[in-house]
């Protein structure tokens, strides 16, 4: 009795407890007591999209497990920076529910599900809703010139704000269009159109989200921008009047001109009008030469052309100068580096800086022309550089004036110097520099700035105007022959490179009882410094006391000095 009363009581007390919760228990006498609990409603509701644009739709599914079966759906929504709901959908059987946000703002969706027991699962979500996307494209004109590039930009507003863009064109009186570029990220395109027509141009955008918005363009295409230049003639005298001018076609038809012109050695256009509505110019040129002119034309549409013709300034009276002295200085042998040092060496021993008239701000203008130089042999640095090339050009050689700036160490200033074509290779030249007045009023020969590269002469040069590469390194060891060669057939010399070269080179000369000589020292510039290694390094004479007398000057060539040495014996032995 107490075992079955144990047991009754027990059941009791489960029962009570599962009805406490609401299970359903089932009695299976043979197996004893077992317990299953209901499963639990669950929303399962899903959203089309997290991201739309403005005008797009988005669609909320109504899903759900669970519960006791016979589900019904319920669909609300708000404005993200509003607290109401708004019934979209009350419940009913419906599984789904499409919204069209009319404003670009982040939308809340809330799906209610209920089963058939009245219990309800909610579940929520967050739509952000993008401005419309807007196209933005852009063509850089509505009308140009046949000829002209036409660029059109690809550029939007609002959607997801990951871009992408399609070009096309066609002419207007097509009806297909021709593509330029696919979708891409590519932003600018350049369409050059074939013919003098009107064209449309459409720019497709699409973004992340999938909407699409086109722009379409017509741009109007003017026949081709042509001009008709002409000179007045083809070869003229210095100081003679010669007339440029031009007659243009096409385009726009409004039409400005510019003219310039240069010699044929130099790299810089002298302007004779900028664009403006005169079709044509007078003007002279002083310098003889090959010239030419440079005729410029460009219509409303910002087309433009542009046209060249050629023309000679010829001086009997300087080409009978030019032609004297190159007979003088140039034999039938020679070749380039010969012709370009006697040209070199003329000019510094020929002319003079025109210094009085620099400091009294009285430069005649002859001092700035090749026919001043040879008739006065005075001449600022752009009769020097005038000069060299009209003599180079008559001998063969090809040269060019630079123009620009150059610092002696007292400041920069306006400066003309020269190019120069040796054995096919470009070299700079200076020769106003090359021919320096000394304190004591004399004038000496330099090589310093002849045939030198860009590395060396930029030190101190600037080129304003375009010039040659030279990169060749400056040929030392021709100079230097040349210039030993031209020395005086009893000077005594000997070349030391080094200072190891110093002793033997003495030591040799007093030997021969050489007691008078030279020693060209490739040894910088410091000349206390090479007079202390000559000093270090004297000879013996065998038993012989000696005073040595010696004086020293820069030779003329980058880093060389020459050291002028005399030996005096005092007594010997017997």
């Amino acid at each position: 009795m107490y075992r079955e009363r144990t047991t009754r009581r027990t059941l009791t007390m489960l029962l009570t407890v599962l009805m406490v919760l609401g299970g359903v228990f089932v009695f299976q006498m043979s197996q004893g007591l077992t317990v299953d609990a209901a499963s639990s409603l669950v929303n399962q509701s899903t959203v089309s999209s997290d991201n739309i644009n403005k005008g797009q739709k988005v669609t909320v599914n109504g899903v759900a497990s669970g519960g006791s079966g016979g589900y019904e759906y319920a669909y609300f929504f708000r404005r993200a920076s509003m607290t109401n709901w708004i019934t979209g959908k009350s419940y009913s059987t419906l599984t789904s529910y499409t919204l069209k946000p009319s404003v670009a703002e982040d939308y809340c969706l809330l799906v209610k599900v209920r089963d058939k027991s009245g219990k309800v699962a909610k579940k929520s979500f967050t739509v952000k809703v993008n401005p419309v996307l807007e196209s933005k494209a852009s063509v850089s004109a509505a009308t140009i010139t046949k000829g002209m590039s036409l660029k059109v930009y690809g550029a939007a507003e609002g959607g997801s704000g990951s871009y992408q863009f399609a070009y096309y064109y066609r002419r207007s009186s097509a009806s297909s269009w021709t593509t330029v570029k696919s979708y891409s990220k590519t932003r600018v395109v350049t369409i050059k159109p074939a013919a003098a027509v009107s064209y449309d141009v459409m720019v497709k955008t699409k973004d992340t989200n999938g909407s699409v918005v086109k722009s379409t363009f017509t741009v109007s295409v003017d026949p081709a921008l042509v001009s008709k230049p002409s000179l007045s003639g083809t070869t003229f005298k210095p100081g003679e009047q010669i007339l440029v001018s031009t007659v243009a076609s096409g385009g726009s038809g409004t039409y400005q001109y510019a003219f310039s012109y240069r010699s044929v050695t130099d790299s810089t256009w002298i302007s004779l009008i900028p664009y403006d509505r005169y079709t044509g110019i007078y003007f002279m040129v002083e310098d003889t030469g090959d010239y030419e002119v440079l005729i410029k034309v460009k219509d409303s549409n910002g087309a433009g052309v542009s046209s060249k013709l050629s023309f000679t300034i010829d001086d009997d009276e300087l080409n009978e100068m030019v032609d004297a002295v190159l007979g003088s200085i140039i034999l039938d042998d020679m070749d380039d580096f010969g012709k370009a040092k006697e040209i070199h060496d003329w000019l510094v021993n020929n002319v003079r800086y025109d210094y009085e008239n620099l400091l009294a701000g009285t430069i005649p203008e002859s001092s700035f022309t090749a026919k001043g130089l040879m008739q006065t042999g005075l001449a600022v640095c752009d009769g020097y550089a005038k000069a060299f090339v009209i003599l180079c050009q008559r001998a063969g050689l090809e040269a060019t004036r630079v123009a620009g700036t150059a610092d002696d160490g007292t400041g920069s200033q306006s400066h003309a110097w020269n190019q120069v074509k040796v054995d096919g290779k470009w070299y700079n030249v200076d020769v106003t520099w090359d021919d320096p007045v000394m304190q004591d009023g004399s004038e000496v020969c330099n090589y310093n700035y002849f045939l030198i590269p860009d590395s060396v002469m930029d030190r101190d040069h600037t080129a304003e105007t375009v010039k040659k590469v030279c990169d060749t390194p400056q040929p030392t060891e021709r100079i230097l022959e040349a210039m030993l060669k031209d020395t005086s057939a009893e000077m005594k010399y000997s070349i030391c490179e080094t200072e190891e070269d110093l002793a033997p080179a003495m030591q040799n000369f007093a030997d021969q009882d050489i007691l008078d000589f030279y020693l060209i020292c490739h040894l910088g510039n410091d000349m206390q410094a090479v007079l202390n290694q000559v000093g270090a390094h004297l000879p013996d004479l065998h038993g012989y006391e000696y005073s040595v007398h010696w004086s020293i000057q820069n030779f003329g060539l980058e880093g060389y000095t020459v050291v002028h040495i005399q030996i005096d014996k005092i007594t010997g032995y017997c």
